[in-house]
């Protein structure tokens, strides 16, 4: 018996690097992936965890409040953190977060009589627009070595892009770094030879890096691109060396750690 439904989800690698202007020599600190999402739970909590696509100006956003910058990108589409949840579970801490996409353009959608077969538009509010929206869940180290590389698994969204969730990430992070000011000491030899010390900004950002691209170039010619994957089990699973388990932190339909059955991941 066929399912009710089917969700895919794409497993990926979410790693934090910091970026400056200094020499390249002298990197900035990276920050642990658990402070980066305690940042984003806290932007989350005061309502600023929300970018704005094709506003443009974007070098007005240092100058600006978070109200102001809202403000001036009334009417564009835009993604934002709806909930987000740090959890432990066994050896590791897991961040769920639950993004949602909104295209202004979106002001209803059609709706078909299963009697009749007749057709309509429903419409929205004044101020409803479509929405879309997906799971990310990053799983994070307690005590394990911190290499700044995680796991992490998306839930497939028309609409919703790993670009698009790396861009929230990053412009998210980037404003933090901006009011913190965050900071670092290069130690840097001048003309005489004496040390001398420059503090330079630096931002973190959150990569995303896909297990699995469409390029099948490494396999074989002519530019080929993989159309799509499928999976042979019953039920979504994440391998873990030759064992195939329930994804980590999934968050199933029921509300459940477990992903529902029917679930589909792709890349490994």
């Amino acid at each position: 018996m066929a399912e009710e439904f089917q969700r895919f989800v794409i497993l990926n690698r979410l790693a934090s690097i910091s970026i400056s202007r200094a020499p390249v020599a002298f990197k900035p600190p990276t920050v642990a992936g658990v402070e980066l999402f305690n940042v984003l739970q806290e932007r989350n909590e005061a309502g600023s965890a929300i970018e704005f696509f094709g506003a443009g100006d974007t070098e007005k956003d240092d100058e600006e409040t978070e109200d102001e910058r809202i403000a001036r990108c009334v009417g564009h589409n835009f993604i934002w953190l709806r909930q987000i949840k740090i959890a432990t579970s066994g050896a590791h801490r897991y961040a769920k977060l639950l993004l949602e996409f909104v295209d202004q353009s979106k002001k209803s959608f059609s709706v078909v009589d299963t009697s009749s077969l007749k057709g309509r538009n429903i419409s929205g509010g004044k101020n409803e627009r479509g929405g879309v929206s997906c799971h990310v869940v990053v799983r994070l180290p307690i005590k394990q070595h911190d290499d700044g590389d995680y796991r992490c698994a998306i839930e497939v969204a028309h609409t919703i892009n790993r670009g698009m969730i790396e861009t929230f990430l990053c412009r998210q992070l980037r404003r933090w770094a901006h009011n913190d000011e965050l900071t670092y000491e290069v130690h840097l030899p001048d003309r005489k030879g004496k040390a001398s010390i420059k503090v330079y900004k630096y931002s973190p950002r959150l990569e995303l890096l896909a297990d699995v691209g469409r390029s099948l170039s490494f396999a074989t010619a002519g530019g080929r691109e993989l159309a799509h994957m499928t999976s042979d089990l019953s039920a979504g699973q994440w391998r873990n060396g030759s064992n195939w388990q329930d994804p980590p932190g999934s968050r199933g339909s029921d509300g459940s750690g477990n992903v529902p059955k029917g679930t589909h991941v792709l890349g490994a």
